[in-house]
């Protein structure tokens, strides 16, 4: 069995590419297009009209 804290999913390369993964997201975002990244969706439904 393994344990980890809340951040045990933060690898290396997360943390390296953190920053550049929000901005894309919030750009996606501002263009009226999905976020590649998005942990409740269905929010999504609600609030971004379908491409």
């Amino acid at each position: 069995m393994v344990l980890t804290p809340h951040i045990g999913g933060a690898t290396f390369d997360v943390e390296a590419n953190h920053a550049a993964m929000v901005a894309e997201g919030v750009e996606r975002l501002l263009r009226g297009e999905r976020p590649a990244h998005c942990a409740n969706p269905e929010v999504l439904e609600r609030s971004v009209p379908a491409p």
